[in-house]
C-alpha cells in the first residue's frame, strides 16, 4: 500500500523532519533509521512510501525535528497510528498530520492535574466499514453531555447549517474521531469544528480561527486527517487560584508542633471556602542526616522515595494502646503546639519514642498485614536499601557512609543480607507505610473536594544520601551544585549536593529520574522542578570552595589557552588562575591587620604574595577558623582573597570567573587586556552556550516528561540563558513568574498582566520575605513600586496596608496565567486584623543563611481559620471575580 505521509509544520533554515515508525521502512523507531521527508512548503513536509503486511497490522508512528544548528534532536509528543489489511481494497492512504507538540496548550489540560474532574464518559466504537475520510481530533475540557460536532460547506458536511453538522463519537478520554463516506465529493471543500450538545441536540459554538481545508479521494483512496486541536479562544481556557504553604508549617490542634499530611485536609477545607483549587507544597522527603535542626532542609533528602517521619500523626495509627500511652500523647501535642516555630529536634524525639512503643508492640501483626505486604511488594526496590541506610546511619553516628564499619560501598545482595538479619530495619517500613497511607488518605480528600496537590522536587541529592550509597556512579561526587551570585546572594550559593553525571544517567534512559517522577505521581497531581536550569546546565563548585562565586558551568565549552591567544589575550595561568595578591588588594580587604594576614596566611613571592598551601583553598581557611577563634574577623576577607581570579581551570579547560569584571585581580590588568577579557566575559556567560544548552535541555526534560501524566512547572529564575523558555515553551513546561524578580533585566518589576498562559505568577515564594516583608525592607525600591506598578500618589505607606496587599493578589489574578499561587501569609496580609504583626517572623527561608532553620508555622489553628467566614469570602469572591 502507498502511504503518503504529510505533516503540518514551519521550519527555519537548518531544521528537517523524518518519521519513524514500528515498521522496516519507518526504521522500526529508531532515530538513526528514520524516514527523511522532503520539503514541500513554508508550512509543511511530506513523503510517500510503499508499505507491504502479510496480516493485517497497526502501524505507530511519529514524527522527528533535527536541527542541524544546535544539534536537537526533538520527537513529537504523541504518536499516531493507521492500520493496513492486505485484504483491503483501498490501495493509497493520505495522512495529513499536524506537529504535535507538547508545548500545545490542549495537552496541559490533559494533564492528571484536569482529568481528575473530568466528567465520566463511555467510549464509543467506530464501525463504519466503508469510508473516505476520517477527521480525528483531541479536545480536553469539554463539559458533562458535550460533544464535538463537524461541519463544512459541502452537502454531506451540512453546508454550513448547524443542525445539519456531524457528531463525531468519543473514541477516547479526549479524542473525537469521525468516519465518513465523500466520494461524491470533487472538489477541495471546507471545515470547522464545533461544540455540540448531546442531550440538548444542539450546536453550541464554532472553534474558533479560519476554515479549515480537505480534499477529494480517488477510488481505492483514504484520507485520514488529525487535526492536533480545537481552536479555542484564549478567554475560555482554564485558570485558577493556589495556596502555598510547606506541610510542617501547618498549624492543627491534632499536630505535633508540625504540620502533618492529615492536615492537608483541613486546608483543603479551607481551599473550598476561599475558592482555592490547588495546594502548593514543599519537597516532603526524609532529611534526617544529623538528628537535629539542621536537618529541618527540605532540600537535602536522603531518599528520594523515602518521606519525613515528622509528617506521620501519631494518634491515627490504627493500633490500640493503653490509656496511659494515649494520655502521653495528648500531653505532648499540647505542649509542642504551644511553640510559634516548629520546635524540631523536640518534635522528632518525640514521635520516635510513640513510634517505637507503638511498634514494638504490634510488630508481628503489621508485617502480616497483606496491604503491607503489598506495600513492600510494590516498594521493594527502595524501600530495603533505605530502611539499611537509616539503621547504619545511626549505628555509626554518622550518614556519610564513607565512615561507616561496613558496607561503606554498596552492595544490593549484601544489604538484602544485612536486612533479613537486622530487625531494627522494619521500624522504618512501619513508618513510611503509615506515611503513604495518611497521604494517600489526604490525596483522596483533596480530590473529593474538588482540590489539586501540587509537589515541588529538589534538583539535587544530599551528598550523604541513601541513593548517592547506592549508586554513586551517577553523581560528580568531587563536586558541588550551587548558583551563580545573584542580589539575594552577592557570594553566591552552595547547595554541597553533588552534581549528576548525565552522560551515565542517559545511558539507562533516565531510569532513576523517571522512577521519582513515578514515586511523585502515586500522590501528586501536579509539580514545580526546583532550579530547571539544572537540566540545561548546573553551578559546579569544586570541593575545596566554600563560595559559590567560585563555580563554573556544567556542561560548559571553556576556553583553550589556543582560542584565548587568538582572542589576543596575553593569557598567563599563574596570572589568571592563581589569586593575585599585592600590597593594595591587602590593605583594602585588611586594614589595619593586614599585617598579620602576610605574616600568618602569606609568602612573598615577586614581588607580591601568594597563600601558604595550607590556607590555599577555602575548605582550608574554614577547617583553621573551626579550631581557631577568628579575632580579627579575617576568615572571609581571605575567602575573598582565594576567590580574587580571573578564570577558573578544569580538565576542559579554562573558566571565567564569575563577576570577573569587578574584581581587585582585573583592576591591576592593562585597559586592552581588560577590554579583551569583557568581550570573552560576556560570551562565556550569555551567548557561547545557548544552542549546546538547549540541545542539552531536549534531550533531558522529554523523557522525564513524558514518565507521568502530571502537569510540570519550572523554577526558572535567576541567571536564566535564552534557550531554557525555549525549550519549556516547546515542552509545555509552566514557568514561574515572581513580581520582584523579573526575567528582563531592564525591568525592576515584573507585570503580571504580561505572563504568558502557561505560567505560574506569584509575588513571592518561600526564598524571599513575604509581600509585606518586602515592603518594608528598601524605601526606594517600594516607591517605585508604589507609583509605577500600583499607580499610587504622593510617598508610600510604611507599612503595606491590606488594601495594598489585596490590590496585588488582584494584580495577580487578572493575568493571563494559568495558575496564581501565592504564600498563604500573602493571603493573611489582606487581613489586618488576622495577619500576624512580626513580618520578618513568617520568612521561610533566606537562601544566603546556609545552614538555615526551616521552621516557620502559620500562627493560626487551621481549625480557626476555616472559621474566618469574611476573609475566606472575600478570598472567594476576589477569586470567582478574576474568572479564576
Amino acid at each position: 500500500m502507498k502511504i503518503n505521509f504529510r505533516v503540518k509544520y514551519s521550519t527555519v533554515f537548518g531544521q528537517s523532519l523524518y518519521v519513524i515508525g514500528n515498521h522496516s521502512k519507518l526504521g522500526n523507531l529508531k532515530v538513526d533509521r528514520a524516514l527523511p521527508l522532503n520539503f514541500i512548503n513554508l508550512e509543511g513536509w511530506g513523503t510517500q512510501v510503499e508499505i507491504h503486511v502479510k496480516s493485517k497490522k497497526a502501524v505507530d508512528y511519529q514524527y522527528v525535528l533535527k536541527d542541524d544548528r544546535t544539534g536537537v534532536i526533538l520527537k513529537e509528543w504523541k504518536k499516531r497510528s493507521f492500520t493496513i489489511d492486505p485484504k483491503s481494497p483501498i490501495k493509497k492512504m493520505d495522512l495529513f498530520d499536524t506537529w504535535s507538540s507538547a508545548g500545545t496548550v490542549d495537552y496541559s489540560f490533559e494533564t492528571s492535574m484536569f482529568n481528575r474532574f473530568l466528567p465520566d464518559y463511555k467510549k464509543q466504537r467506530l464501525t463504519k466499514k466503508k469510508f473516505t475520510h476520517q477527521f480525528d481530533i483531541q479536545v480536553p475540557l469539554l463539559k458533562e453531555n458535550e460533544t464535538i460536532a463537524l461541519i463544512g460547506n459541502c452537502e454531506p458536511l451540512g453546508n454550513w447549517n448547524t443542525k445539519e453538522s456531524i457528531p463525531m463519537k468519543r473514541v477516547d478520554k479526549n479524542r473525537f474521531v469521525v468516519q465518513l463516506d465523500l466520494s461524491k465529493i470533487k472538489h477541495p471543500f471546507e471545515y470547522k469544528y464545533g461544540i455540540y450538545n448531546i442531550k440538548e441536540k444542539e450546536f453550541v459554538q464554532y472553534e474558533e480561527g479560519g476554515n479549515r481545508h480537505a480534499f477529494p479521494v480517488e477510488e481505492n483512496h483514504v484520507f485520514y486527517i488529525h487535526d492536533e486541536h480545537f481552536n479555542r479562544s484564549e478567554k475560555e481556557y482554564w485558570k485558577g487560584a493556589g495556596v502555598a504553604i510547606p506541610v510542617f508549617s501547618l498549624r492543627s490542634k491534632n499536630g505535633m508542633g508540625v504540620g502533618e499530611f492529615l492536615d492537608l485536609k483541613q486546608l483543603a477545607d479551607w481551599g473550598v471556602k476561599a475558592g482555592i483549587r490547588l495546594l502548593q507544597i514543599l519537597p516532603v522527603n526524609d532529611t534526617t542526616a544529623q538528628h537535629n535542626w539542621i536537618d529541618s532542609y527540605p532540600y537535602a533528602a536522603v531518599s528520594v522515595f523515602a518521606m519525613h517521619p515528622q509528617y506521620l500523626n501519631i494518634q491515627a495509627l490504627p493500633y490500640k494502646m493503653p490509656k496511659t500511652f494515649q494520655t502521653k500523647v495528648l500531653r505532648k501535642v499540647k505542649e509542642l503546639n504551644e511553640s510559634f516555630k516548629v520546635p524540631y529536634e523536640e518534635m522528632m524525639e518525640a514521635k520516635w519514642g510513640f513510634i517505637q512503643e507503638i511498634f514494638e508492640k504490634h510488630a508481628k501483626s503489621f508485617l502480616k498485614d497483606p496491604d503491607f505486604v503489598q506495600f513492600f511488594k510494590e516498594n521493594e526496590h527502595w524501600l530495603v536499601s533505605y530502611a539499611s541506610f537509616c539503621v547504619l546511619r545511626d549505628e555509626n553516628g554518622t550518614p556519610d557512609f564513607s565512615k561507616w564499619n561496613t558496607l561503606k560501598k554498596y552492595s544490593k545482595k549484601a544489604v538484602q543480607q544485612f536486612a533479613k538479619d537486622n530487625a531494627k530495619v522494619q521500624i522504618h517500613y512501619f513508618v513510611q507505610y503509615y506515611l503513604h497511607q495518611q497521604l494517600t488518605e489526604a490525596v483522596a480528600y483533596l480530590h473529593k473536594k474538588g482540590l489539586v496537590l501540587k509537589g515541588d522536587i529538589p534538583i539535587g541529592i544530599y551528598r550523604y544520601s541513601c541513593d548517592a550509597w547506592v549508586e554513586p556512579e551517577l553523581y560528580n561526587m568531587n563536586m558541588q551544585a550551587g548558583a551563580p551570585p545573584d542580589d539575594f546572594a552577592i557570594k553566591g550559593q552552595n547547595w554541597g549536593f553533588p552534581t549528576y553525571d548525565w552522560e551515565k544517567m542517559e545511558a539507562n534512559d533516565f531510569k532513576w529520574w523517571k522512577n521519582r517522577f513515578t514515586q511523585l505521581a502515586q500522590y501528586f497531581d501536579s509539580f514545580r522542578i526546583d532550579h530547571i536550569l539544572g537540566f540545561f546546565r548546573i553551578w559546579q563548585i569544586p570541593l575545596h570552595a566554600v563560595e559559590g562565586i567560585l563555580g563554573f558551568f556544567e556542561p560548559a565549552l571553556p576556553f583553550s589557552k589556543e582560542e584565548l591567544t587568538k582572542r589576543n589575550i596575553d593569557f598567563d595561568e599563574e596570572r589568571f588562575c592563581k589569586p593575585f595578591i599585592n600590597e593594595v588588594i591587602l590593605k583594602e580587604l585588611f586594614g589595619e591587620h593586614k599585617d598579620f594576614i602576610k605574616k600568618n596566611f602569606l609568602i612573598e613571592s615577586n614581588g607580591n604574595y601568594k597563600l601558604k598551601r595550607k590556607f590555599d583553598t577555602q575548605r582550608k581557611v574554614e577547617a583553621f577558623f573551626e579550631e581557631h577563634e577568628d579575632e580579627k574577623k579575617c576568615k572571609q576577607g581571605l575567602y575573598d582573597l582565594i576567590a580574587n581570579v580571573l578564570f577558573i581551570k578544569d580538565k576542559k579547560g579554562y573558566h571565567p570567573r564569575y563577576g570577573l569584571i569587578k574584581t581587585l585581580s582585573f583592576r591591576f590588568l592593562e585597559e586592552v587586556q581588560k577590554e579583551l577579557l569583557e568581550v570573552v566575559y560576556h560570551d562565556y556567560f550569555y551567548h557561547r552556550h545557548e544552542g549546546f544548552w538547549e540541545e542539552k535541555g531536549f534531550r533531558k526534560l522529554p523523557a522525564i516528561k513524558s514518565a507521568t501524566n502530571m502537569l510540570i512547572c519550572g523554577e526558572d529564575l535567576g541567571m536564566v540563558p535564552a534557550c531554557v523558555p525555549k525549550v519549556m515553551k516547546e515542552l509545555g513546561i509552566l514557568s514561574l513568574e515572581v513580581q520582584r524578580m523579573p526575567k528582563n533585566p531592564e525591568t525592576r518589576f515584573f507585570n503580571p498582566a504580561s505572563a504568558p498562559y502557561l505560567s505560574v505568577v506569584s509575588p513571592s515564594s518561600h526564598d524571599t520575605s513575604t509581600l509585606r516583608g518586602w515592603w518594608e525592607e528598601d524605601e526606594e525600591q517600594t516607591q517605585d513600586f508604589f507609583t509605577g506598578i500600583l499607580k499610587g500618589f504622593g510617598k508610600a505607606p510604611k507599612v503595606m496596608s491590606g488594601r495594598i496587599v489585596e490590590e496585588v493578589i488582584k494584580h495577580h489574578f487578572y493575568s493571563n496565567a494559568m495558575l496564581a499561587i501565592f504564600p498563604i501569609q500573602d493571603y493573611l496580609g489582606i487581613d489586618e486584623k488576622l495577619r500576624y504583626l512580626e513580618i520578618n517572623e513568617e520568612r521561610i527561608n533566606v537562601p544566603a543563611i546556609i545552614p538555615h532553620f526551616w521552621n516557620y508555622r502559620l500562627h493560626l489553628n487551621l481549625e480557626d481559620l476555616i472559621k474566618e467566614k469574611n476573609f475566606n469570602k472575600k478570598i472567594h469572591q476576589l477569586v470567582k471575580d478574576s474568572g479564576r
